[in-house]
Protein backbone atom coordinates (compact mmCIF):
# COMPACT_ATOMS: atom_id res chain seq x y z
CA UNK A 1 0.00 0.00 0.00
CA UNK A 2 2.82 2.35 0.94
CA UNK A 3 4.60 1.59 -2.35
CA UNK A 4 1.46 2.44 -4.33
CA UNK A 5 1.08 5.77 -2.52
CA UNK A 6 4.73 6.60 -3.19
CA UNK A 7 4.37 5.83 -6.90
CA UNK A 8 1.13 7.84 -7.08
CA UNK A 9 2.81 10.81 -5.38
CA UNK A 10 5.73 10.68 -7.83
CA UNK A 11 3.36 10.61 -10.79
CA UNK A 12 1.45 13.63 -9.44
CA UNK A 13 4.69 15.58 -8.89
CA UNK A 14 6.02 14.77 -12.36
CA UNK A 15 2.73 15.85 -13.91
CA UNK A 16 2.83 19.10 -11.93
CA UNK A 17 6.33 19.92 -13.17
CA UNK A 18 5.36 19.10 -16.75
CA UNK A 19 2.34 21.40 -16.59
CA UNK A 20 4.34 24.44 -15.41
CA UNK A 21 5.04 26.61 -18.48
CA UNK A 22 8.70 27.32 -19.18
CA UNK A 23 8.61 31.09 -19.49
CA UNK A 24 12.21 31.98 -18.61
CA UNK A 25 13.67 31.35 -22.06
CA UNK A 26 10.63 32.78 -23.83
CA UNK A 27 10.63 36.03 -21.84
CA UNK A 28 12.97 38.67 -23.27
CA UNK A 29 15.50 40.14 -20.88
CA UNK A 30 14.99 43.77 -19.87
CA UNK A 31 18.67 44.62 -19.62
CA UNK A 32 22.11 43.63 -18.44
CA UNK A 33 25.80 43.70 -19.39
CA UNK A 34 27.16 41.99 -22.50
CA UNK A 35 30.65 41.59 -23.95
CA UNK A 36 31.10 41.09 -27.68
CA UNK A 37 34.31 39.35 -28.77
CA UNK A 38 36.05 40.28 -32.00
CA UNK A 39 37.02 36.79 -33.10
CA UNK A 40 34.17 34.66 -31.82
CA UNK A 41 31.54 34.12 -34.50
CA UNK A 42 28.86 33.25 -31.93
CA UNK A 43 29.68 36.00 -29.42
CA UNK A 44 30.39 38.96 -31.66
CA UNK A 45 26.76 40.01 -32.24
CA UNK A 46 23.81 40.90 -30.02
CA UNK A 47 20.04 40.50 -30.16
CA UNK A 48 18.45 43.33 -28.16
CA UNK A 49 14.96 41.87 -28.57
CA UNK A 50 15.78 38.78 -26.50
CA UNK A 51 18.92 39.92 -24.68
CA UNK A 52 21.06 37.13 -26.16
CA UNK A 53 23.92 36.77 -28.61
CA UNK A 54 22.57 37.21 -32.11
CA UNK A 55 24.28 34.57 -34.26
CA UNK A 56 23.37 30.98 -34.95
CA UNK A 57 24.77 28.26 -37.17
CA UNK A 58 22.48 26.42 -39.59
CA UNK A 59 23.61 23.94 -42.24
CA UNK A 60 27.19 25.13 -41.98
CA UNK A 61 26.21 28.79 -42.40
CA UNK A 62 26.47 31.63 -39.88
CA UNK A 63 23.11 33.42 -39.65
CA UNK A 64 22.64 36.89 -38.16
CA UNK A 65 18.90 37.30 -38.74
CA UNK A 66 18.24 37.96 -35.02
CA UNK A 67 21.07 40.43 -34.38
CA UNK A 68 20.99 44.23 -34.45
CA UNK A 69 24.66 44.94 -33.64
CA UNK A 70 27.85 43.09 -34.52
CA UNK A 71 31.44 43.85 -33.55
CA UNK A 72 34.63 43.62 -35.68
CA UNK A 73 33.01 41.57 -38.44
CA UNK A 74 32.15 43.92 -41.29
CA UNK A 75 34.71 46.55 -40.29
CA UNK A 76 37.70 46.26 -37.96
CA UNK A 77 37.07 47.33 -34.33
CA UNK A 78 33.69 48.83 -35.22
CA UNK A 79 30.09 48.09 -34.36
CA UNK A 80 27.90 47.55 -37.42
CA UNK A 81 24.14 47.59 -37.94
CA UNK A 82 21.68 47.45 -40.83
CA UNK A 83 22.81 44.03 -42.06
CA UNK A 84 19.48 42.22 -41.48
CA UNK A 85 17.08 42.39 -44.39
CA UNK A 86 13.80 41.99 -42.49
CA UNK A 87 14.18 44.91 -40.07
CA UNK A 88 15.35 48.52 -39.86
CA UNK A 89 17.91 49.64 -37.28
CA UNK A 90 18.96 53.18 -36.35
CA UNK A 91 21.57 54.20 -33.77
CA UNK A 92 22.05 57.62 -32.16
CA UNK A 93 25.17 58.58 -30.18
CA UNK A 94 24.22 60.83 -27.25
CA UNK A 95 27.84 61.29 -26.23
CA UNK A 96 29.15 61.30 -22.69
CA UNK A 97 26.08 62.92 -21.15
CA UNK A 98 25.90 63.03 -17.36
CA UNK A 99 23.41 64.26 -14.79
CA UNK A 100 25.36 66.65 -12.55
CA UNK A 101 25.22 65.97 -8.84
CA UNK A 102 23.80 68.60 -6.49
CA UNK A 103 25.18 69.11 -3.00
CA UNK A 104 22.42 69.50 -0.45
CA UNK A 105 22.87 71.70 2.60
CA UNK A 106 22.03 68.73 4.82
CA UNK A 107 24.63 66.49 3.22
CA UNK A 108 28.27 67.50 2.82
CA UNK A 109 29.20 64.34 0.90
CA UNK A 110 30.34 64.94 -2.69
CA UNK A 111 27.83 64.05 -5.39
CA UNK A 112 29.57 62.42 -8.36
CA UNK A 113 28.04 62.93 -11.82
CA UNK A 114 25.82 60.10 -13.00
CA UNK A 115 25.67 58.87 -16.59
CA UNK A 116 22.39 59.85 -18.19
CA UNK A 117 21.99 56.20 -19.16
CA UNK A 118 20.65 55.24 -15.74
CA UNK A 119 17.69 57.62 -15.65
CA UNK A 120 16.95 57.92 -19.38
CA UNK A 121 13.48 56.69 -20.35
CA UNK A 122 10.95 56.90 -23.20
CA UNK A 123 7.37 57.80 -22.26
CA UNK A 124 5.91 56.80 -25.62
CA UNK A 125 6.31 60.26 -27.10
CA UNK A 126 9.58 61.78 -25.88
CA UNK A 127 12.91 60.74 -24.40
CA UNK A 128 13.42 62.11 -20.91
CA UNK A 129 15.76 61.70 -17.98
CA UNK A 130 15.44 62.20 -14.26
CA UNK A 131 17.80 64.49 -12.37
CA UNK A 132 18.31 65.27 -8.68
CA UNK A 133 15.28 66.07 -6.52
CA UNK A 134 13.08 64.00 -8.89
CA UNK A 135 13.19 66.65 -11.60
CA UNK A 136 12.41 65.32 -15.08
CA UNK A 137 13.98 66.81 -18.20
CA UNK A 138 13.22 66.30 -21.87
CA UNK A 139 16.18 65.18 -23.99
CA UNK A 140 15.41 67.07 -27.18
CA UNK A 141 18.48 65.83 -29.09
CA UNK A 142 17.15 62.27 -28.84
CA UNK A 143 13.83 63.02 -30.57
CA UNK A 144 15.40 62.64 -34.01
CA UNK A 145 15.50 58.89 -33.44
CA UNK A 146 11.71 58.58 -33.16
CA UNK A 147 11.13 59.62 -36.78
CA UNK A 148 14.53 58.44 -38.06
CA UNK A 149 14.53 56.74 -41.45
CA UNK A 150 17.47 54.32 -41.55
CA UNK A 151 19.90 54.63 -44.41
CA UNK A 152 20.09 51.63 -46.75
CA UNK A 153 22.97 49.21 -46.33
CA UNK A 154 25.32 48.59 -43.43
CA UNK A 155 26.46 51.41 -41.18
CA UNK A 156 29.48 51.36 -38.85
CA UNK A 157 30.76 53.33 -35.88
CA UNK A 158 33.60 52.99 -33.41
CA UNK A 159 32.30 52.57 -29.84
CA UNK A 160 33.32 55.37 -27.49
CA UNK A 161 33.99 54.72 -23.82
CA UNK A 162 31.37 56.31 -21.58
CA UNK A 163 29.03 57.20 -24.43
CA UNK A 164 25.33 56.44 -24.22
CA UNK A 165 23.64 55.24 -27.40
CA UNK A 166 20.01 54.85 -28.40
CA UNK A 167 18.95 52.06 -30.74
CA UNK A 168 15.67 51.82 -32.64
CA UNK A 169 14.63 48.58 -34.30
CA UNK A 170 11.54 48.06 -36.43
CA UNK A 171 10.36 45.09 -38.47
CA UNK A 172 9.77 45.46 -42.17
CA UNK A 173 6.17 45.06 -43.30
CA UNK A 174 5.25 41.39 -43.39
CA UNK A 175 7.95 40.27 -40.92
CA UNK A 176 6.17 40.88 -37.63
CA UNK A 177 4.85 43.80 -35.55
CA UNK A 178 5.63 47.08 -37.28
CA UNK A 179 5.79 49.21 -34.12
CA UNK A 180 9.36 50.28 -33.24
CA UNK A 181 11.24 49.18 -30.16
CA UNK A 182 13.80 51.35 -28.39
CA UNK A 183 16.89 50.36 -26.41
CA UNK A 184 19.76 52.19 -24.76
CA UNK A 185 23.32 51.05 -24.16
CA UNK A 186 26.36 52.49 -22.41
CA UNK A 187 29.87 51.48 -23.50
CA UNK A 188 31.77 50.49 -20.36
CA UNK A 189 34.82 48.76 -21.86
CA UNK A 190 36.44 48.74 -25.27
CA UNK A 191 39.66 47.24 -26.57
CA UNK A 192 40.16 47.63 -30.33
CA UNK A 193 40.47 44.36 -32.24
CA UNK A 194 39.51 42.44 -29.11
CA UNK A 195 36.19 43.24 -27.41
CA UNK A 196 33.53 45.78 -26.53
CA UNK A 197 31.32 45.64 -23.43
CA UNK A 198 28.19 47.64 -22.77
CA UNK A 199 25.36 47.91 -20.29
CA UNK A 200 22.00 47.85 -22.07
CA UNK A 201 18.34 48.23 -21.23
CA UNK A 202 15.00 47.98 -23.00
CA UNK A 203 13.16 51.30 -23.20
CA UNK A 204 9.93 50.18 -24.84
Amino acid sequence: MRERLTILLLVVLLHAFDSVPCTLAATPLAGGIVTLLARDDLQSSFNFRQGTFGARINNGELLLDNAQLIFHTFRESMLSYGFVRNEFVSVLDLGNLVVPGIELSTDNAPKPPLSIFYTLFFDGVAFKYQGPSNQTYRLSEAQALVAAIPSPGISHFEPQMGHTYLLKVQRRIGYGPASPQFFKFLVIDFEPNHHVAFRWERLR
